[in-house]
C-alpha cells in the first residue's frame, strides 16, 4: 500500500543549501514493491503544504547536564538529564509541562522509559547498563542488564505492553526479551543522524511503529515493525538525538539545553501525511531501494542529479537527462545523504534522503 510522505523542508536546511538551487516543496509516496520513494508534485505552488511539523506541546526545564529522554506514565511526564552521575536528575512534569518535583539520583542518564507491566521507570545509562528506578525519592535503582546496549551512548525504548526494549545504533535495531535480555529479533537498514547527538544512538516506539532521527536535518523517519519506511516528517524545533522519544502519544525531541535551559518538544505526527486522492495530473518518479548498498535506479524523465552529505559538500553529480538510469553510489560512505534531482516535466528542483548501508 502507498502512502504519501510529505517533502518539508526546515529553514535551517534551506539555509543550511542556500548556495544550491532552491527546491520546491511536494509529496513523497512510499512505493512498498520496491521499498523505495515515488516522488510527485502539486499542481502548483499555491497548493503547497507547511514546510515543517509544528510541536503540539513545548515546555522548558533546567537539566544541569544536557536533557536527554523524557518518558510517561500517562498521567505525568518525566525527563532525565545525562552528562555527570554526581548530577544526575529525573524531573516530574505535569501534561501541559509545569515543573512538579525533582529527584536528584546518581546516575548518568541516556535513555527513560516507563514499563507499563510493573509500573517502574527503567533508564539506560552512559556505558551501556539498563537500571530500574527503585525509588524516586530516595535516589535507589537496581541494575537489570549491565553493557547491554550496542553504543555506550544509547537511548531505548520498552514496548508499550512491556515485554521488549528496543536497542538502535547505526541504522540497526535489536528486539531484546524484557525479562532475559536475549535478542530476539534484528531490524536493519534505518536512517539516522551522525554522531550520539545526531541520532545514531536513538529509538522510539510505539505500538506498531519504530521510529529513528537525523537531528542534523531535524528529520524523524517511521517504519512499520519489520523496517519498511512509512513516513518521513521534518520537525520545527530540536536538535538533540539523544532524546528521540515517544510519549503521551506525542514524539517529542528535544533543544539540548547543555548545562543550561533546555525545550522539549511534543509533535503529533498524525495526519502529517497525505492520501493519494490530493495527488493529480503528475508524473511519478521512482527511486529505489532506499536504504541502498550503492545502487539506485531512478524511474521516470529526470535531468540532473547531485548527492551531497550532511556537511553539505557535493560527493556525486550526474548531468545527463534520462527517463531510466543506475547511480553507482557504492563508492560513498555508509550513511545518510541528500539527493537533489531536477524533474524535467515540471523543470523542478526535488530533493530527499537516502540511506547508503553496507
Amino acid at each position: 500500500m502507498k502512502k504519501i510522505i510529505q517533502i518539508l523542508l526546515t529553514t535551517e536546511l534551506i539555509f543550511f543549501f542556500s548556495f544550491y538551487s532552491s527546491a520546491q516543496p511536494g509529496s513523497r509516496i512510499y512505493d512498498s514493491a520496491k521499498k523505495g520513494i515515488v516522488i510527485t508534485n502539486n499542481t502548483s505552488a499555491s497548493e503547497s503544504k507547511v514546510l515543517s511539523l509544528a510541536p503540539a506541546i513545548s515546555f522548558n526545564e533546567h537539566p544541569i547536564n544536557h536533557n536527554m529522554h523524557i518518558t510517561s506514565d500517562g498521567d505525568f511526564y518525566y525527563t532525565i538529564n545525562g552528562g555527570s552521575s554526581g548530577s544526575g536528575q529525573i524531573n516530574k512534569f505535569t501534561p501541559t509541562g509545569t515543573l512538579l518535583q525533582t529527584y536528584p539520583i546518581l546516575i548518568d542518564g541516556r535513555g527513560l522509559s516507563h514499563n507499563s507491566a510493573d509500573g517502574f521507570l527503567y533508564a539506560s545509562l552512559y556505558a551501556g547498563d539498563i537500571v530500574r528506578i527503585d525509588d524516586l525519592s530516595l535516589g535507589t535503582y537496581t541494575t537489570m542488564f549491565s553493557t547491554i546496549m550496542q553504543n555506550a551512548q544509547a537511548s531505548f525504548a520498552i514496548s508499550p505492553d512491556g515485554s521488549k526494549f528496543y536497542n538502535f545504533f547505526q541504522g540497526t535495531c535489536y528486539v531484546h526479551d524484557f525479562t532475559t535480555g536475549a535478542i530476539i529479533d534484528t531490524v536493519s537498514g534505518l536512517m539516522y543522524g551522525s554522531g550520539n547527538f545526531g541520532g545514531e544512538a536513538a529509538v522510539a516506539v510505539d505500538d506498531t511503529h519504530i521510529y529513528t532521527v537525523n537531528a542534523t536535518i531535524k528529520t524523524v523517519y517511521t517504519y512499520d515493525m519489520v523496517g519498511n519506511l512509512l513516513q518521513t516528517d521534518v520537525l520545527d524545533s530540536g536538535d538533540n538525538g539523544h532524546s528521540l522519544a515517544i510519549a503521551n502519544g506525542l514524539l517529542f525531541f528535544s533543544t539540548d539545553g547543555n548545562y543550561n535551559i533546555g525545550t522539549w518538544y511534543g509533535y503529533d505526527l498524525t495526519g502529517s501525511t497525505g492520501t493519494a486522492a490530493e495527488v493529480s495530473n503528475i508524473t511519478d518518479i521512482k527511486i529505489y531501494p532506499n536504504p541502498t548498498s550503492g545502487k539506485v535506479t531512478v524511474e521516470g524523465h529526470t535531468g540532473s542529479v547531485e548527492v551531497y552529505n550532511m556537511n553539505g559538500q557535493m560527493v556525486y553529480q550526474d548531468n545527463s537527462e534520462s527517463f531510466f538510469r543506475w547511480l553507482e553510489l557504492s563508492e560513498l560512505s555508509r550513511g545518510t545523504y541528500l539527493m537533489r534531482l531536477k524533474r524535467c516535466d515540471v523543470n523542478e528542483n526535488f530533493d530527499y534522503n537516502i540511506t547508503i548501508v553496507k
